[in-house]
């Protein structure tokens, strides 16, 4: 539908992200400029142009290519007073073409520049729904079809940026109405800055599977483009469909280590084989298991300490080496996470108990426990280490039962209770288990990120919270 606008087809398209992540910019800029027309005579070919370097990630050519035009194309001159506005540069349009720009497309104008501030780090994300709303006066009703599309990616853009986004966010069944209903001025570039910005909020509220489907969305088209083939093979890996996100995984680590999306493609990687995925073979020119973890501890460092996708990532690094015996490998990897933060994450203790129990023996890890966990963690990481040495080693039972009746009435604490209900499955007791994830379940009926634990939970261990 969208074919006959768009300068190239999705696979010329994929073949200029070819070009450029082989580090060969310039014949892409060139292969653009041939394709769109002569970009000194032609405003809509310059802006055809400045739209193919923005799906590329080519920033710098295109503020170059609209800064040309700013003076002649209103619509040129917002887009570059959008990109090079800042906190201490005020939005300005030139007196040339100011009194041309219809006040809807300004106000979306001033609102693209905010939230490209926020993504930027540049302000705090906190206040940038109201920014947006702000921008238009809280009023919507005067914008076209197209602009509803803006409208809505800014949205779901500046709740993907909130600390905490809520889950089930309304604006999905928008972003689902919309793509059912495209308006004919709609162009493809509304349609896959829209699709990753619905997937980014996705994944964000723990919506894994709905972000899946964005992403491929998205990917369509926008053909090898890492930004997106990374999170989607993370998504797939999470959502336990590990054979797609490693065959994904594996073209992504064949790129440049430092192209955005390697980092992210190698956690992905070692997700889905920690999880039992079968072709590892695949990943034969993606490097060893020690070019995974080192790639993958590069991205989570980069993204510091105090990011939650990056001790996400520290986890899936630490279970991969858990999976292939790396206990040396997997106690500096722990030690790292627990140097992160002021108040460690217990699942970091528990895999350096895990350690304990490899190099050492049963006694040393317990000791451990006792030791050097704080009292607040110690149930969690003792109920880790009773359910590992009941799969690996001799039934627990005592210990379990132990565990387990002590601290199965702290629904408060949902990692706690599925190690409980887990405990109570493993002493053939599943119906006590199940009872208490039926009971989590109802206090958050609407949390995308617990049904899916749910569920793993019921894959994992052959039971259901639903039974027919």
């Amino acid at each position: 539908r969208f074919a006959a606008r768009e300068a190239f087809s999705p696979e010329e398209r994929a073949e200029l992200q070819r070009l450029l992540l082989a580090e060969r910019p310039v014949e892409v800029r060139a292969r653009i400029l041939e394709c769109v027309g002569p970009v000194d005579r032609d405003a809509s070919a310059a802006l055809a142009a400045a739209r193919e370097f923005r799906r590329l990630g080519l920033e710098r050519w295109e503020v170059t290519l609209l800064d040309a035009w700013r003076l002649r194309s209103w619509r040129a001159a917002v887009r570059f007073a959008a990109l090079t506005s800042s906190p201490q540069r005020e939005f300005v349009l030139p007196p040339e073409v100011a009194g041309e720009v219809p006040p809807t497309a300004l106000a979306l104008a001033r609102a693209e520049a905010r939230s490209i501030q926020a993504t930027r780090g540049e302000i705090p994300p906190q206040a940038l729904l109201e920014q947006i709303d702000a921008a238009l006066n809280g009023s919507t009703t005067d914008l076209t079809p197209g602009e509803r599309l803006d409208w809505l990616r800014l949205r779901l853009t500046a709740n993907a940026l909130q600390p905490s986004p809520a889950g089930g966010s309304p604006l999905f069944a928008e972003v689902d109405a919309a793509l059912a209903a495209l308006p004919e001025e709609a162009e493809g570039e509304q349609v896959q800055q829209l699709l990753f910005a619905a997937a980014q909020l996705a994944q964000r509220t723990g919506d894994l599977r709905r972000a899946a489907r964005y992403y491929r969305g998205s990917l369509r088209w926008n053909p090898a483009s890492p930004s997106c083939a990374a999170p989607l093979a993370w998504c797939l890996a999470m959502t336990r469909e590990e054979d797609p996100a490693l065959r994904l995984a594996s073209w992504l680590l064949t790129l440049p280590p430092r192209t955005e999306g390697v980092g992210l493609a190698a956690v992905a990687a070692c997700c889905a084989l920690s999880r039992g995925a079968g072709l590892e073979s695949e990943l034969r020119a993606g490097g060893s298991p020690a070019r995974l973890i080192q790639l993958g501890l590069d991205y989570a460092t980069q993204l510091g300490p105090g990011s939650v996708e990056a001790h996400k990532a520290l986890f899936m690094l630490c279970s991969f080496c858990r999976e292939r015996g790396a206990w040396d490998e997997l106690e500096r990897l722990a030690r790292l996470g627990e140097g992160w933060d002021p108040r460690p994450l217990r699942e970091y203790a528990a895999f350096r108990a895990l350690c304990r129990l490899e190099q050492q023996t049963p006694a040393a890890a317990w000791a451990f426990v006792r030791e050097d966990v704080p009292p607040e963690d110690r149930p969690y990481v003792e109920l880790r280490l009773a359910l590992y040495l009941d799969r690996t080693r001799a039934p627990q039972d005592e210990d379990l039962r132990r565990l387990a009746e002590a601290h199965e009435g702290e629904l408060e604490d949902a990692s706690l209770t599925f190690q409980v209900a887990r405990a109570w499955v493993r002493l053939d007791q599943a119906e006590r288990g199940l009872a208490l994830l039926r009971r989590l379940r109802a206090r958050a009926p609407e949390s995308p990120g617990l049904a899916r634990e749910l569920a793993e939970f019921e894959e994992r261990e052959g039971v259901s919270l639903d039974p027919k």
